[in-house]
């Protein structure tokens, strides 16, 4: 077994413990983003795109709307195992999710059942077997691994079917950053999905330096697309990424007839448009 497993498997206990700073580690069940009312504005089919993990909603929403090509990230290493969990479920089960408390018998009867492609994919069945012995001490549930989301929206229904067959036929590619730090990569994507990572921009990084990475990852006539979920948006991200990007705003009826925003996102500025107010 890998030594980051178990590393991992530590980081989980700590997690479960309720250990300062762990809720940075807790996972997403399922999306609490506003995810259709955001992504039917784009076209996305044939698209490659860059989207941080999460639940993992995000990737399969992309999927689904027929990108090219989808690359995760996250800054939670735990997410990418929940990721495989995921696609796992849909893969033999043709179900969105996992049971919501899922138990060591679940994993015991799907992971057999999985031949991994990849050592990330081998490190995840190492990881949720490791797990399983944790439940079964019965001193956890498995739902202590979750941050609570109160609404499940309609983001959480898929066409499993084609899902399945999408996952089947595409890799996994997850990198483990913070992209509020400073990255390497010679990767371009025609879109990058940010969720709302820009609420939490100031407590891990900068955001020149988050503006930074998304100029050097983005085509140039890429898209940058950022949920708002609760807190609005931070003035410092606009002050930031309107040096070299253009803010547009994204609202959808969500609640009977009241049009709110439910995210928004960044196009390029043309060299000239960087020198008008």
């Amino acid at each position: 077994m890998d030594n980051s497993v178990m590393d991992d498997i530590d980081l989980t206990k700590e997690v479960l413990r309720g250990s300062l700073f762990s809720d940075h580690n807790m996972l997403y069940f399922s999306t609490n983003e506003y995810l259709s009312k955001i992504l039917d504005n784009f076209d996305i089919k044939n698209k490659k795109v860059l989207t941080v993990l999460g639940s993992g909603d995000q990737a399969f929403h992309f999927y689904l709307k027929g990108a090219k090509l989808v690359d995760l990230f996250d800054n939670n290493e735990l997410a990418i195992h929940y990721y495989y969990l995921r696609r796992w479920t849909i893969i033999h089960y043709k179900k969105s999710y996992p049971p919501f408390n899922f138990d060591g018998d679940f994993l015991r009867n799907l992971l057999p059942k999985v031949t991994p492609k990849s050592v990330s994919e081998q490190n995840a069945i190492d990881y949720w077997n490791e797990f399983t012995n944790i439940l079964d001490t019965k001193k956890i549930s498995s739902e202590d691994l979750f941050h609570y989301v109160s609404v499940k929206y309609d983001d959480t229904i898929y066409d499993n079917t084609n899902l399945r067959d999408i996952l089947i036929n595409n890799p996994v590619c997850f990198s483990n950053i913070d992209i509020a730090q400073k990255i390497k990569s010679r990767k371009k994507y025609d879109i990058i999905y940010t969720s709302n990572i820009s609420d939490y921009v100031n407590i891990t990084g900068s955001f020149d330096t988050f503006r930074n990475n998304l100029k050097k990852l983005l085509r140039k006539d890429g898209i940058i697309i950022c949920s708002d979920i609760s807190w609005g948006i931070d003035s410092d991200e606009i002050e930031s990424l309107e040096k070299d990007f253009n803010f547009h705003s994204i609202k959808s009826n969500i609640v009977f007839d009241y049009e709110t925003q439910v995210g928004h996102y960044y196009t390029r500025k043309r060299l000239k448009d960087r020198f008008v107010r």
